[in-house]
């Protein structure tokens, strides 16, 4: 951080913004475990390059900083070294060590000098809570992750002094003389070997209020940006089993992890599989970067591979077919909320963002038969994916079509007649493919269809009349047994109540149309049924009584003359017997004697 900080000011920003004047993080420091393959750090002596390249990568890595940025601020501040000629290395400025920790009381001074992982534990605190700062700009929707991200926490940490504008006061142009825009140099250069360009901010000259002969802070106007170039995210999460593709033709894959023994020529947009940890290189102590170990997609060879030139892989989205009458192009995205684009050719004709669970609906015009469209995405960080091809097909009328108010159906591109079943559902399509409703005669057979073209089954209501349709959608007639009660449906399928004669029998069927059987009164009269539910004529035996019911099937009560003789019934209709009626004496029969 040397040249431009002010101590006072400095001092003050910090106290002011709340930061800890103890810090308690940097003297405990776990990371540095896990470089200690290298071996021990001695005192007054610069560890190896890649010791140092360890140190700084899991430093930035414990807080969630790239690796790449603080590859960079180090190489930028000390040139990495932590000493020299065997002394602590102190600016003229008074920056301390590899990350020159300038005007921060609050950290251990004689051990930012003494202790590199102290110091380089130091700076990545220091930058972090630049990043948290609320008053330094930001790009909308990035995270930390995000290289450009930290443009201006960088620029923050040497001082967000004018000489640092991003931009000339007097619109000559960009300042590639600012400390940022070194130090994201130095990134494409060292992290990315100068094969890939970091997104540029769209500045303008009204986003800086500042005083070029003041050396006062910069204020910011716009503390949002959008990016529309591809940004990158940090090459050091890639987990095993994760697909990358390779950024650059021509991308050496190694047989062992340095730049001199065999390779194999790689093209742009390679699969490759990544098949372990990152690992630092040991032979060629220069390079920032480290190696992945990977496999090719189809297993057909392996090697390693600079992380500088892989990112993620974004596989195509998946989309349904599409004929020449489609409207809208549908499918999905691995991601959610990314934007789809569709080309015919070069030429754009529908984007839309994908929905939380990635699936999108993109409207298009109408397209010809046999164009190809490509279909792909844009990521956060405006990366593009595989790209998905399909071909406009012909359209092939399948399923349901509403035509002049009338219902038809296709499978297939063939017009449906007759019986289609969907699901569970039966339908009924006329000679011409028209969906029927209501009653339809089909080979002699009734059939109802609802208004929704639904063959029905069971009870079915139609006005103030009932109809029983078997489990085949058949009207049923005559006799039918629902549950334990018997029905009678007439020749037209209605339900029959009151009294029915078929054949010789007569039968009374209730209001609820289920057949009455045993005794039954009906206005003034009883009648009865038997359990076949016939109605009973002549003598009936009941228990020990006997009854007498009319050819008509009344119960008779008082006297009766049954083939010539007299008898007497209570008016319960129980026959009387062995007893007197007035001056009448009735005999064992019930006949009158």
């Amino acid at each position: 951080m040397k040249s431009y900080l002010l101590k006072l000011g400095v001092l003050s920003s910090i106290l002011f913004l709340g930061w800890p004047t103890e810090n308690v993080s940097a003297a405990g420091v776990t990371w540095a475990s896990k470089c200690e393959a290298f071996g021990q750090i001695k005192p007054n002596q610069n560890p190896s390059t890649q010791q140092i390249n360890c140190l700084l990568t899991n430093a930035a890595l414990e807080v969630n900083i790239p690796p790449e940025v603080v590859k960079a601020i180090a190489a930028q501040e000390s040139g990495w070294k932590q000493f020299k000629d065997g002394k602590p290395l102190v600016s003229s400025d008074g920056g301390i060590g590899i990350m020159q920790i300038t005007n921060q009381l609050n950290y251990d001074q004689e051990k930012l000098k003494t202790d590199i992982t102290y110091n380089i534990q130091a700076g990545v605190e220091i930058l972090q809570k630049f990043y948290q700062r609320k008053d330094l700009p930001k790009i909308k929707g990035a995270g930390p992750e995000v290289i450009e991200n930290w443009y201006f926490p960088v620029m923050a940490y040497n001082g967000i002094k004018p000489v640092n504008s991003p931009l000339y006061k007097d619109g000559s142009g960009k300042n590639k003389e600012a400390y940022q825009e070194k130090v994201f140099s130095a990134i494409e250069k060292d992290s990315f070997l100068s094969d890939t360009r970091l997104a540029e901010f769209p500045f303008s000259k009204e986003d800086f209020l500042y005083d070029t002969n003041s050396d006062e802070n910069i204020i910011f106007n716009k503390l949002k940006y959008i990016i529309t170039d591809q940004m990158h995210a940090s090459n050091y999460h890639f987990q095993k089993g994760e697909k990358v593709v390779v950024t650059k033709d021509n991308a050496r894959l190694r047989t062992n992890i340095n730049t001199t023994t065999g390779s194999r020529l790689l093209a742009k947009n390679t699969t490759l599989i990544i098949d372990g940890e990152f690992i630092y290189d040991q032979y060629n102590p220069g390079n920032q970067f480290v190696w992945y170990p990977v496999t090719a997609e189809d297993r057909k060879f392996a090697g390693y591979i600079s992380s500088a030139y892989i990112m993620e892989k974004l596989e195509a989205p998946t989309v349904n077919p599409v004929n020449q009458q489609d409207k809208f192009v549908i499918g999905k995205a691995p991601f959610s909320n990314v934007l789809i684009q569709i080309l015919n050719g070069k030429y754009l004709v529908g984007s839309a963002e994908s929905n939380a669970e990635g699936e999108f609906k993109v409207a298009i015009p109408s397209q010809k038969v046999g164009t190809t469209l490509t279909i792909t995405y844009k990521d956060h960080l405006n990366r593009v994916s595989e790209p998905a091809s399909i071909k406009v097909q012909t359209h092939i009328l399948n399923g349901w079509v509403d035509r002049d108010g009338k219902k038809y159906h296709y499978s297939s591109g063939v017009l449906d007649t007759g019986w289609f079943k969907e699901g569970n559902r039966w339908y009924y399509f006329d000679e011409n493919g028209v969906m029927q409703k209501g009653w339809i005669l089909d080979k002699g057979l009734w059939y109802y269809l609802n208004p929704n073209g639904v063959m029905q089954t069971g009870w079915l209501k139609e006005g103030s009349s009932w109809y029983y349709l078997g489990s085949s959608g058949v009207m049923k007639t005559g006799w039918l047994k629902d549950g334990s009660s018997w029905y009678y449906l007439s020749s037209s399928g209605v339900m029959q109540t009151g009294w029915i004669k078929e054949g010789s029998s007569w039968y009374y069927l209730g209001s609820s149309g289920a057949m009455k059987t045993g005794w039954l009164k009906d206005g003034s009269s009883w009648y009865y049924l038997s359990s076949s539910g016939a109605m009973q004529t002549g003598w009936l035996k009941e228990g020990s009584s006997w009854y007498y019911l009319s050819s008509n099937g009344a119960m008779q009560t008082g006297w009766q003359k049954i083939n010539g003789k007299w008898y007497y019934f209570y008016s319960n209709g129980v026959m009387a017997y062995n007893t007197w009626i007035g001056k009448y004496r009735l005999g064992p029969s019930g006949a009158m004697l």
